[in-house]
């Protein structure tokens, strides 16, 4: 399988980026300071 990493610069940005990806069936979540400890372990 192959991963992508993207980096944004805010968090709104990186959650509209992931439901974009999720809208367009990829597999993605992600990663930042409004996430618990768990959902970013999980993320990775």
């Amino acid at each position: 399988s192959e991963r992508c990493l993207i980096f944004v610069e805010t968090k709104r940005s990186a959650d509209y980026i992931g439901a974009l990806l999720s809208q367009r069936n990829f597999m993605s979540t992600t990663m930042h300071g409004d996430r618990t400890q768990r959902q970013r372990v999980e993320a990775v």
